[in-house]
């Protein structure tokens, strides 16, 4: 048996959750990095999710302003229709049949 070995098994016996709890800091510190590696990925997503949504806002605020500009041209379609049926109606009435 090695000196290393000896004092490994020494300590096993002597202070075997010091041991435990020593042997587990590589296992931890491993997940520590994985998880770190997950929570940088994450943000790399978020922040391309973040950007797409900035686009769709820009595209629906501008297809609203093109609805309620289309609203507002048919709105003036249908008053200049009322309007020229309105004429044909007084033409027509007041004109004897011209």
């Amino acid at each position: 048996m090695t000196a290393r070995a000896l004092v490994g098994a020494v300590l096993r016996r002597l202070a075997p959750r010091t041991v435990l709890a020593l042997e587990t800091v590589p296992v931890l510190d491993q997940r520590l990095h994985d998880v770190e590696a997950a929570l940088a990925r994450l943000r790399e997503d978020l922040q391309g999710r973040s950007r797409q949504v900035e686009d769709l806002e820009r595209s629906l605020a501008e297809v609203e302003s093109g609805l309620a500009e289309s609203r507002r041209m048919s709105l003036r379609v249908a008053q200049m229709t009322d309007l020229v049926f309105d004429r044909l109606m007084a033409s027509t009435d007041g004109s004897g049949g011209h």
